[in-house]
């Protein structure tokens, strides 16, 4: 058996089939189970593309054996042979049409000696001489269809003529050539290549058939890997045809492969227009297939990759001279293969071509295939090309390259020593590049199993994304800017939830200096912090509430307004405010929990119940009022926790110092520390709240004026107000322009009137304040409040919203009426139950009983 097994791969199957007729007359009881053993060696022969002589064989088995055994034995083989002979007739056809039209291609681009070798290879594809008479004349009709290219389709046809192949055939084709030219048939090349793009796509929708369809979703089945694989087997083995001993072609030609190849080439995987298809300008057909269909066309096409025999005919290919002139075609299905076999030919490639779009299919490819010399290569390329990324071009490049490592990364092949040792070279290179560099590598590099890459290199990551994701211009160097509601930021924040809290001190850091920065980050950075779930993150949270509340959309144009997201709903994009930026960070941080973030939140809650912070909007009302509700005092400024005691001497000097600010201040950290020193309520800290009342920047100064009114709110007892008053009017010199203005402003809104307060202020104006006319301002700011019941019209104004200028309102009146109070209420009474009422009860807002 294993003689005619090498009978037949030698190309034999004469004496293949005289040799096994011999050994079942030698053996008659075991012809059964000889026949079964030889349709395996044939089915394995088949699988590695030994078509002709199976074929051949094949043929011989009706005249050579019993009538049973034949039938049985083709039984299996018949499905195989009769769709390799399908696509056998299909390629036959392609590759007529398309040597015709790369022969008038040649002819139009001045290159006669391809357009005479496409000719001649296209006669010499017939299979009689009717047939060559035929195919002879449809060369000249094609080259006299030209019509701005008569003269040089003449002279190709008089070389033509002189070939002794078709000299034999006594056709006069120069006749036929000015005929064909005398009947202005200008546009039969035109029509005739949109008829051979027409046949090829349907070849193409021939395989598309075999795949799954598009709405079948989840992992490929086997059988479904299984007929995809055997479709596209078939268009190889037709391709890799050999031609009988009678036929006009005795030896392979390239010609059948190259079409098989562009059929094979649509279904090899691509994930973006750099890859165009062969039959058309446009995305190959795998791009537009459903996820199980890809996965069944990777699959299948590296299952076929695997087969020597398929891998020495392609490589053969790109080494030849056909090859040189079909390089995306060939490095396409090769990437579709994903041999490591094919490197030393794509390497080879690529140093030969000067084209950018070829080298792109070639280093694709390799970025498929993956394997350490893949990897050095690109990882040399990317180097050389981070060195000159200020060219826009070289960046481009760089960004590919990038993209390609990223597979290589991500390849099952790929252990963790090579991927860490791929990161950092990459982190290495890209640091002397363009910074977009760098955000493209964090943010393709890191889509694997994270705890395979060392901690440094995690870290790096989190700090180039957190960076990017603050930076308004960053949406430009990534894609997919309006495909998520949180824009080019979603994908991004996808990664940094997966670096989680390994890397979340390196977030916060980072994050900590664009904390006063208004844009879409904050709500989406928002939400990754309340999805890694770690207290330390509080800090940074309330100083980004508090950035955002302390923000007056009067002072300039707003940065939150500017820009846009997309509204998943309607479909459309639609500006982001404030209302929404808050209404996140305060549900993030009620998803963190624990006292520290109760005592925030209703921290903030009675500061905008009293009316020292203005709200940006109905939902932050909503989720504040949720909370007081919680607590039933809808309408008593109270903490849910001390706030006071929370801060730390360590805490309270490191916000002392971060007050003052000084030559290379940061807005986040000042406000951030103002926070801090109006929690403490310490008199230490009242000389820099009110020099911060007078800064520049009317966030920090905004900030100043909430910290000062957390000084009295609630009304501390009478032994800690007076060390406060003290402490506020100790300095004169501080008590002029803006910040007596803002401070002014306190007194009026949020002073208590009642005694011993006022008695107290009084005093203390009287001892520490000499200016006549500053003394009469403190005590007119500090004298009795007009009842807003009592008061006219005239005095009902609101003040500046944006500040929360105004008397005293509750979160009842502020945008909050009875109804939404009861059902705020109804709704926290519903989550106690759910969770069998565990915590106090929500106690019901006024008028429910």
């Amino acid at each position: 058996m294993q003689e005619i097994h090498l009978l037949l791969a030698e190309g034999h199957p004469d004496r293949a089939m005289k040799r096994f007729v011999e050994l079942l007359k030698h053996e008659p009881k075991r012809t059964g189970e000889l026949a079964k053993a030889m349709t395996q060696h044939l089915l394995k022969l088949y699988a590695d593309y030994h078509v002709r002589p199976v074929h051949d064989f094949a043929e011989l088995l009706e005249g050579s054996l019993p009538k049973p055994v034949a039938e049985a034995m083709m039984k299996v083989l018949g499905d195989r042979i009769g769709r390799t002979q399908h696509w056998e007739k299909e390629l036959e056809a392609l590759t007529r049409e398309r040597l015709t039209r790369e022969a008038c291609a040649a002819v139009t681009t001045s290159k006669p000696k391809i357009a005479l070798a496409r000719l001649k290879a296209l006669v010499g594809r017939a299979t009689s001489e009717k047939d060559a008479k035929r195919l002879a004349t449809s060369c000249v009709r094609a080259m006299g269809s030209m019509r701005f290219d008569s003269k040089r389709g003449a002279a190709i046809i008089n070389e033509l003529g002189k070939l002794p192949e078709v000299a034999r055939l006594g056709l006069d084709l120069e006749a036929t050539f000015d005929k064909t030219v005398k009947a202005n048939q200008g546009l039969a090349f035109e029509e005739s290549d949109r008829d051979s793009t027409q046949s090829l796509d349907d070849a193409i929708g021939q395989v598309r058939n075999a795949c799954p369809h598009n709405a079948q979703v989840g992992e490929p089945s086997p059988e479904d890997i299984k007929a995809f694989t055997a479709e596209i087997a078939a268009i190889f083995r037709a391709g890799l045809m050999l031609r009988r001993a009678d036929d006009s072609r005795t030896a392979h030609s390239s010609d059948d492969f190259i079409d098989a190849l562009k059929i094979a080439v649509d279904f090899c995987p691509a994930d973006s227009a750099n890859v165009d298809s062969v039959s058309k300008a446009e995305k190959r057909i795998f791009v537009n297939l459903g996820g199980r269909a890809k996965l069944t066309a990777v699959r299948g096409l590296a299952n076929l990759g695997e087969n020597p025999q398929l891998q020495r005919p392609l490589i053969e290919l790109a080494e030849s001279s056909e090859g040189k002139d079909r390089v995306a075609l060939i490095a396409g299905v090769m990437g579709g293969l994903r041999s490591q076999a094919f490197s030393p030919a794509l390497k080879a490639m690529l140093k030969a071509t000067k084209d950018w779009r070829e080298q792109k299919v070639i280093i694709d490819a390799m970025g498929r295939i993956a394997g350490p010399e893949a990897s050095d290569l690109i990882l040399g390329l990317l180097e050389a090309a981070a060195k000159k990324s200020a060219n826009p071009e070289f960046t481009r490049k760089a960004q590919f390259h990038l993209e390609a490592l990223a597979r290589i990364v991500r390849a099952k092949d790929t252990n963790p020593a090579e991927r860490n040792d791929i990161v950092s070279r990459v982190i290495k290179s890209v640091k002397k590049g363009d910074a977009r560099l760098a955000l493209t590598a964090a943010d393709v590099l890191f889509q694997v199993n994270l705890k395979q890459l060392d901690l440094e290199l995690r870290n790096w990551a989190a700090q180039i994304i957190t960076r990017a994701m603050f930076r308004r211009d960053a949406g430009d160097q990534i894609n997919d800017t309006k495909k998520y509601p949180g824009g080019f930021r979603e994908p991004l924040a996808g990664v940094l939830r997966r670096l989680g809290k390994d890397c979340l001190p390196v977030m916060l850091a980072e994050a900590e200096r664009h904390a006063s920065t208004f844009n879409g980050a904050v709500p989406v950075f928002a939400e990754v912090l309340g999805k890694i779930g770690d207290e330390s993150a509080l800090p940074v949270l309330e100083t980004m509430i508090r950035t955002s509340l302390m923000h007056r959309e009067s002072e300039g144009k707003d940065l939150l307004l500017d820009e846009k997201v997309l509204d998943v709903a309607s479909g459309e994009m639609r500006d982001l405010d404030r209302d929404d930026i808050v209404h996140t960070l305060i549900h993030t941080v009620d998803e963190l929990g624990g006292d520290r973030a109760a005592a925030l939140i209703v921290g903030i809650a009675n500061q905008v119940q009293s009316g020292q912070i203005a709200s940006p909007g109905d939902r932050t009302i909503s989720i504040l009022a949720k909370f007081k509700l919680q607590g039933g005092n809808l309408d008593e400024v109270v903490g849910a926790v001390p706030e006071r005691d929370i801060v730390t001497d360590k805490e309270f000097d490191k916000a002392l110092g971060q007050a003052k600010g000084g030559l290379f201040k940061k807005n986040a950290t000042q406000i951030q520390a103002l926070a801090v020193l109006g929690r403490a309520a310490r008199p230490e800290g009242v000389p820099s709240i009110l020099r911060c009342l007078g800064d520049s920047e009317s966030m920090v100064a905004n900030a100043a004026e909430t910290a000062l009114a957390q000084f009295i709110t609630p009304p501390p007892p009478k032994e800690q107000f007076e060390p406060f008053v003290m402490a506020l009017l100790e300095d004169p010199k501080l008590l002029k322009g803006e910040p007596l203005e803002r401070m002014l402003k306190v007194i009026e809104k949020s002073f208590p009137r009642s005694r011993p307060y006022d008695a107290i202020f009084n005093k203390h104006i009287a001892i520490e304040i000499e200016d006549g006319e500053l003394a009469h301002r403190l005590k007119g700011a500090m004298a009795p409040m007009v009842n807003k019941a009592d008061a006219p019209p005239e005095a009902e104004s609101q003040g500046d919203e944006a500040s929360g200028d105004g008397p005293r309102v509750t979160l009842a009146e502020n945008k909050l009426n009875l109804m939404e109070a009861k059902r705020a209420y109804f709704k926290a009474r519903k989550e106690w139950i759910a969770n069998n009422k565990k915590g106090a009860e929500p106690k019901p807002p006024p008028g429910v009983g």
